[in-house]
């Protein structure tokens, strides 16, 4: 069944009106396909239609779809908004490469009288930040492509904060293994205390190296010292 959005527009901006088609794209091939939307006073009435938004135009009513987020956008310039009738019908439908026609959504299209306008409004100078077009029930105006969003943006710089301060974690904490690694004889008693004479021996020369000024002295273990003999080795005495 054809989804049904009445739309709510003003005749003195830019149209815009963004829809997720991302459900139709895995079935078909919306990029080779034809999007076309067209609004007239009356189903039954006659060609021209009142307007039309088509993904072939390159100017006028465009209807833009993006595969990357599945969004389509229908939009058009202030100026051509500008003399649109107070309510029109309106539906868009896919026109597959094959010939056949697939029924998108439908709808009523009012336009309030806008008030604050220019002259130059006539020139179309891109599209706003966020749409225009309001669809009935809807709290707020559809979403814009993720890449368009402040959203998207404050989240993308909470990614980076928090990627930075990870990475200053990681140095602080780099930074307190290489103060450990450095610690004097006698601090490091305690971690002495428990080693029997093969494990002391199997650390001296891992001392050595970490120590280099170190050539005599001892740390007190259990029952004993653990010192540098005569050959270098940390051995334990006692």
């Amino acid at each position: 069944m054809t989804k049904i959005y009445n739309l709510r527009a003003a005749t003195n901006v830019t149209f815009r009106l963004t829809r997720d088609l991302s459900n139709l794209s895995q079935v078909y091939d919306l990029v080779a396909s034809t999007i076309r939307m067209q609004a007239r006073v009356t189903a039954l009435a006659t060609d021209p239609p009142i307007y039309e938004w088509c993904s072939t135009n390159v100017s006028g009513g465009v209807a833009s779809f993006d595969p990357a987020t599945g969004l389509c956008v229908f939009s058009a310039p202030a100026s051509d908004m500008a003399q649109m009738p107070a309510r029109l019908v309106y539906d868009c439908r896919l026109e597959l490469t094959n010939g056949g026609i697939t029924p998108l959504f439908s709808g009523r299209m009012e336009f309030v009288q806008g008030v604050t306008r220019r002259t130059n409004d006539a020139v179309a100078i891109g599209l706003p930040p966020g749409d225009t077009v309001v669809a009935q029930g809807e709290t707020a105006p559809s979403a814009l492509p993720v890449t368009l969003t402040a959203a998207v943006t404050a989240a993308q710089a909470a990614e980076v904060a928090a990627s930075q301060s990870a990475a200053a974690a990681a140095q602080s904490a780099q930074a307190a293994a290489a103060g450990a690694a450095s610690l004097t004889p006698d601090a490091l008693a305690a971690s002495f205390a428990a080693l029997s004479s093969s494990q002391a021996a199997a650390l001296a020369q891992l001392l050595i190296a970490a120590l280099p000024g170190m050539s005599s002295g001892s740390v007190p273990v259990a029952s004993g010292q653990a010192f540098f003999d005569a050959s270098g080795f940390f051995v334990r005495a006692g």
